[in-house]
């Protein structure tokens, strides 16, 4: 502050200069000593920077949502024929033969049973 103390406004207090004469909102010389640390860098991590654009759409986003539909299930018939239908969708394997399918043609073919 250049001016003579008793010349200077002594409602409006500078917290920058310690000094009455104008408000710190005013204060041309801590604006311009801001704006020099945020051009060197200095106050990064208190700059937000603009965010990327989202992925996502705004606004509402259609859902999807998966239904089975067939079937006597789908008529309202009762349990039992909803059972016989689910039933007789099934694939069943056939069943494995109860004979291995090998012979044995000659005596010396047997197996040893005095292994055991």
């Amino acid at each position: 502050m250049r001016s003579r103390v008793a010349d200077r406004d002594h409602k409006h207090y500078c917290h920058f200069h310690r000094d009455y004469g104008h408000d710190t909102e005013e204060c041309y010389d801590l604006k311009k000593q801001i704006e020099d640390l945020i051009h060197h860098g200095h106050l990064d991590r208190y700059i937000m920077k603009p965010r990327e654009p989202s992925l996502r759409p705004k606004g509402p986003t259609e859902r999807q949502i998966d239904v089975i539909v067939g079937g006597p299930a789908a008529c309202g018939v009762s349990s039992s024929v909803r059972k016989a239908y689910a039933r007789a969708k099934v694939q069943k394997r056939p069943r494995p033969r109860s004979d291995p399918g090998f012979t044995f043609e000659f005596e010396s073919e047997y197996p040893y049973h005095d292994d055991v």
